[in-house]
């Protein structure tokens, strides 16, 4: 794949090829280690606890995982946890892997859109990012998304530069890509299409079959695991059509457009914040200079392919968590990257013609000087936002649910046996189920509308100790006096707990629950 040459001239071919070769193993290492201190050290939410028990059994079922699927994303994790150990460390390894090579191929699509200059931008923008930063550090699929995303738009940009021979492995790796999230698949279909459709009905058909054949790689195993097409489509369909019919259903008026637009404007400006200004730069200097500029209006046309289709979808029926966006957030950075290189090359250009240029540097020297001035501080931005920033996208975030689901896990374990204890849990339900093997968690979910414990906890529980792992909990207790509350010593968050005596239970009702005295069930008729 051959980058713009633009910085090039009287540079050797070899050079050039050096320099890729460098700018590549750089973005990757520095990939692979700025995220290596940084990484959760549980299980983060509840899908990361869906993926660990899909690694030990495989059973769509059972919602391990839930439709429709990740089979491809869970096998591989499986396969680093057989030298591992450890499936958070698992999981987190292949999200480190595919996010350093989400950088190197958004470099390469920056190359080809802007030169060297702009793609070294755009893989240093997307590495620094908050967003991407946090989804590499946590036990979720979406920066994977992110780099599948970019590998087929690269490949996709070289086919509609002409180069039919990537027609077919584009749609191979199209197909394949839902093996990890399907939505790669579905939503950069039209992308793919528009391109391939250039070179003719014949080689579209050749990409087509590729892109069947990458795709039934993950449907086939799916649907043997569930018995067959029919119940896999069914249990995929049931699974995700009421939610996606409801969510359109509630957005068919503006009114509800608009949270969910804000939404998703929030989520990509964590992700590159004011590196946004570079596509804005280049929009209105296409609009002023009549379309002229560093970025054709074919290419235009493919990033409105690329990202339409994902944001029309989670405009009008599924906008639920920030890693969504990093399915196009990649063509939003090389954009940007581009962008601000304009920018830098207009700055250096009327900078000329007003007080001419050094003969040290010349023009394209001072265009690099103005454009190190300009994104050197949006990456000390990034990196001091996800490091020390209070925000959602932050290692600060990270590390303060590690530690308080950590020090409640610990506290358990220290002080109560398994045999002899009853664990009500909430909002960190998963994290009870999971780490407090042995002892009998249930799910306490009590709502103020339609209050309701869900699980086996809706009667009465015999235990020797009862503790709520989640303190909230604590407003629907009818016994409060009869607990204990602690607080941790380095949460400060508190944690309560009771003792239960000769003849006491447990009793949970829907909208609170009790210690009940045998006393008590001896007067009841």
């Amino acid at each position: 794949m051959q980058a713009k040459t633009g910085e090039g001239n009287g540079v050797s071919r070899g050079a050039l090829r050096a320099f890729d070769i460098g700018a590549s193993a750089l973005l990757a290492v520095l990939a692979v280690w700025l995220r290596l201190p940084y990484r959760a050290a549980i299980l983060y939410e509840h899908d990361s606890f869906l993926f660990a028990r899909a690694m030990e059994r495989y059973d769509l079922a059972s919602g391990q995982p839930h439709p429709p699927g990740y089979i491809f994303y869970v096998y591989l994790a499986k396969m680093v946890d057989a030298v591992a150990h450890d499936p958070n460390g698992s999981l987190l390894w292949v999200n480190i892997g595919f996010g350093a090579a989400a950088c190197v191929l958004v470099y390469w699509l920056g190359c080809l859109l802007g030169g060297r200059l702009a793609g070294l931008a755009a893989g240093l923008l997307f590495l620094t990012s908050p967003l991407v930063w946090f989804h590499s550090e946590v036990a979720i699929v979406y920066i994977v998304e992110g780099a599948l995303a970019a590998a087929v738009a690269l490949l996709v940009w070289q086919v509609a530069r002409g180069k039919a021979g990537w027609i077919l492995p584009s749609g191979l790796l199209l197909g394949a890509a839902g093996g990890f999230r399907p939505w790669v698949t579905l939503f950069l279909l039209p992308l793919w299409v528009i391109a391939a459709a250039r070179h003719g009905g014949r080689r579209t058909l050749e990409g087509a079959a590729g892109v069947v054949v990458g795709t039934l790689a993950w449907y086939v195993p799916n649907a043997v695991d569930m018995g067959g097409p029919g119940a896999y489509n069914r249990l995929v369909l049931g699974y995700g059509g009421p939610a996606m019919a409801e969510g359109l259903a509630a957005r068919v008026h503006w009114a509800s457009l608009a949270p969910a637009g804000s939404l998703i404007w929030n989520w990509v400006w964590s992700g590159l914040g004011w590196a946004l200004l570079g596509i804005v730069y280049l929009v209105v200097r296409g609009a002023w200079r009549r379309g002229a500029g560093p970025v054709k209006e074919r290419d235009w046309a493919m990033l409105g392919q690329w990202v339409a289709p994902a944001l029309v979808f989670y405009l009008l029926v599924h906008a639920a968590r920030p890693g969504y966006v990093l399915t196009f957030l990649p063509g939003l950075a090389v954009f940007a990257a581009v962008g601000l290189r304009a920018a830098a090359d207009d700055a250096a250009a009327g900078a000329a013609r007003l007080f001419g240029t050094p003969r040290s540097l010349g023009e394209r020297g001072v265009a690099w000087m103005v454009y190190l001035v300009i994104c050197a501080p949006l990456l000390t931005m990034q990196t001091g936002a996800f490091l020390y920033g209070k925000g959602p996208f932050s290692h600060p975030v990270i590390q303060a649910q590690v530690t308080v689901v950590s020090e409640r896990i610990e506290f358990v374990k220290a002080r109560f046996a398994p045999e002899e204890t009853v664990v009500l849990a909430s909002e960190w339900a998963a994290f009870a189920r999971y780490y407090l093997e042995g002892y009998q968690v249930f799910d306490a979910t009590f709502d103020t509308v339609a209050a309701a414990p869900e699980g086996e906890a809706g009667g009465a529980l015999e235990a020797a100790n009862v503790v709520l792992f989640d303190f909230k909990l604590n407003a629907y207790n009818e016994s409060a006096e009869q607990f204990a509350v602690e607080r941790l010593p380095v949460s400060g968050l508190p944690i309560a707990y009771a003792h239960l005596g000769p003849g006491e239970r447990l009793v949970v009702r829907p909208e609170r629950f009790w210690i009940e005295q045998a006393e008590a069930r001896a007067a009841l008729p």
